[in-house]
């Protein structure tokens, strides 16, 4: 049986779509383990046969390494692989990372395009699959999404994309260092951040207009899953049909909508898909934020007052008619970020990963495995870490480091078996042999620790 890893980033937006892959993955009778971000190290633990990572940016390296010392082979899935303004910095970022990788899992034409060159010369296998999350749009999986009530009211879903000035895990002074450490000048970053200030002011005020001038509404704030909500909270209070909710993934949400409102925000490109019409506030000077896809896929709201208009035809029975130079938009902006939409792209991903060789790191004996992945990759600390992981447990070890150095441990980056086991209950649903998957904790008859007392991820894989 091949035993597999899949780091998942952040829940509310990459859960669903990484456990339809690992249900792929089980049916075709691998062992996988889903690994919350903060806990990888509790991949070597598992000591699987293949990881997925989330991404390869410079935070992973040391992890990357270490896994390539013990035999563990490595592939990428970015879950940020779609619309973006900086794909040339992306490829200066991931190109020196790509030497021993053996799988690059990229959304589109675009992503494909500017990795070739160095996934050739570093000998990478890179293959075209789409983004699992996006599997919801499509059917079957569309109805396996839970069902958002509305109280029988009609919805407006209102997007937010402001996590650089609105940011639920750091500051903004953060925020701008973070873009600086990725290539961006300063003084630029700063802008950047500024810029986001105002669209977020605007969109606040917006969302008011909307309540008043469509009082039989229900509006729905969904802030971005790395937004705070308390900004939200506060903003709206008073307000009766404005309601603040990050919960659950978007496609429920936009499933439950009669139009989608944003500001250059790629859950544009998700409401289409659903067939939900999305508009843009196109009446900012926002250089900086500006996404000419989600732009051109959408229409344009020159005003707030249009935008209540156009808001208004919606509910009220009408449909906005893409223009054919949307339409052609639409087309286009599929093909060159997100490959298709028919439903496919996780079991693409499975396929690719079960593609991949045996683990080199099965020919080590367990002293081996442990002296080479704890003595490879990152500084003392990390290393000394790893090591206690691999004799005590995560749980223990976690709980022994607390005691100098809190873990990070954010509890919007966790989730739990049960909720594990809710989405493999609604993919059965609609594919049968999903049914016969079995969803439990990580224990110790999976681990090789001498005192494992379970970890943070969760296993998925035949009864």
């Amino acid at each position: 049986m091949k035993r597999i890893c899949i780091v998942v980033d952040h829940p509310l937006r990459d859960l669903d779509g990484m456990v339809l892959v690992a249900a792929h993955l089980a049916v075709d009778g691998a062992e996988v383990f889903l690994v919350p971000m903060y806990q990888k190290h509790e991949v070597f633990t598992l000591r699987p046969d293949f990881v997925l990572l989330n991404y390869l940016r410079r935070a992973h390296a040391a992890f990357m390494d270490a896994c390539l010392a013990g035999g563990i082979r490595v592939g990428v899935l970015d879950t940020e692989g779609g619309i973006r303004n900086d794909f040339d910095t992306f490829a200066e970022q991931v190109s020196p990372l790509l030497h021993g990788v053996e799988l690059y899992c990229v959304w589109g034409g675009v992503q494909r395009r500017v990795l070739t060159a160095a996934a050739g010369r570093a000998g990478v296998r890179l293959v075209e699959t789409g983004s699992p999350r996006h599997d919801f749009a499509a059917a079957p999986w569309r109805e396996a999404l839970p069902a958002r009530d509305p109280g029988g009211r009609r919805l407006v879903l209102v997007n937010t994309n402001f996590p650089v000035a609105n940011s639920r895990f750091r500051d903004s002074e953060h925020e701008i260092q973070a873009l600086v450490q990725v290539g961006w000048d300063e003084r630029k970053a700063r802008r950047r951040v500024e810029e986001t200030q105002v669209a977020m002011n605007e969109m606040i005020g917006v969302v008011g207009r909307i309540a008043a001038g469509c009082p039989d509404a229900e509006i729905v704030c969904r802030p971005h899953p790395f937004e705070r909500t308390d900004t939200y909270d506060g903003a709206f209070r008073g307000l009766a049909n404005v309601r603040v909710r990050q919960e659950g993934g978007v496609f429920e949400w936009i499933a439950a909508a009669r139009v989608v409102v944003h500001h250059n925000c790629s859950t544009a490109v998700e409401a289409f898909m659903m067939g939900v019409e999305p508009i843009v506030i196109d009446w900012l000077d926002t250089p900086l934020l500006t996404q000419p896809p989600t732009v051109d896929v959408s229409h344009r709201a020159s005003s707030c007052e249009a935008l209540v208009d156009a808001v208004a035809i919606s509910l009220n029975g009408g449909r906005l008619a893409p223009t054919p130079q949307i339409r052609e938009a639409r087309t286009r902006i599929i093909r060159d970020y997100f490959h298709a939409t028919d439903g496919r792209s996780a079991e693409r991903v499975a396929a690719a990963i079960l593609q991949s060789g045996p683990a080199g790191g099965r020919r080590q004996s367990s002293v081996q495995y442990a002296i080479r992945v704890s003595g490879t990759g990152g500084g003392l600390g990390v290393r000394s870490h790893r090591l206690a992981t691999l004799a005590f447990g995560n749980d223990l070890t976690r709980k022994a480091r607390d005691l100098v150095r809190p873990t990070r441990r954010n509890p919007a980056k966790h989730f739990t078996v049960a909720e594990v086991n809710d989405i493999v209950r609604r993919l059965a649903r609609v594919h049968t042999p999903f049914a016969a998957l079995v969803v439990d904790h990580t224990t110790s008859r999976h681990t090789m620790s001498v005192l494992a007392g379970g970890g943070l991820s969760v296993r998925v894989a035949a009864a």
